[in-house]
């Protein structure tokens, strides 16, 4: 086979220009500090880099979502801490009503005194974070 010069002219301009272009998307990727710039530059490289921004993604609905119920958690628990000592001080009043010895004004007030109690008692329960009631079961939107 006879090779005339225009053929070799013609292969050294098809290798300049491909050394060229290949020039050209390594300066890019130099000047955008990126490595993959398009699909086309890396396709596998593209797939990894796409699932590694799923799973980033999916773990920060996770550490939302641990942030939500460690904030229910803390609520709740202060509520029962308060219920608690509300019980607490009901017991006690039943017990000194229960001791004998007390007139009836003195149950009269410490029956107010219950009834008090019973109110706050459901104040507490129907407690809020934001706009979620705590102890509504599977309806948070009710008391």
């Amino acid at each position: 086979m006879r090779i005339t010069n225009s053929m070799m002219a013609d292969q050294f301009l098809l290798d300049a220009n491909e050394s060229l272009n290949r020039l050209a998307k390594a300066q890019q990727q130099v000047d955008s500090t990126k490595k993959i710039n398009g699909i086309e530059d890396d396709p596998l490289a593209t797939m990894a880099s796409l699932k590694a921004r799923n799973k980033l993604s999916s773990l920060s609905e996770y550490q939302d979502s641990v942030s939500t119920a460690t904030s229910y958690l803390k609520e709740n628990g202060n509520a029962v801490d308060s219920l608690n000592s509300v019980i607490q001080s009901a017991y006690e009043l039943i017990v000194s009503a229960n001791s004998g010895g007390k007139t009836a004004g003195n149950l009269a007030d410490i029956g107010n005194e219950v009834a008090g109690l019973r109110d706050e008692v459901f104040s507490i329960a129907n407690s809020t974070l934001g706009t979620a009631y705590l102890f509504s079961g599977n309806s948070s939107k009710t008391p």
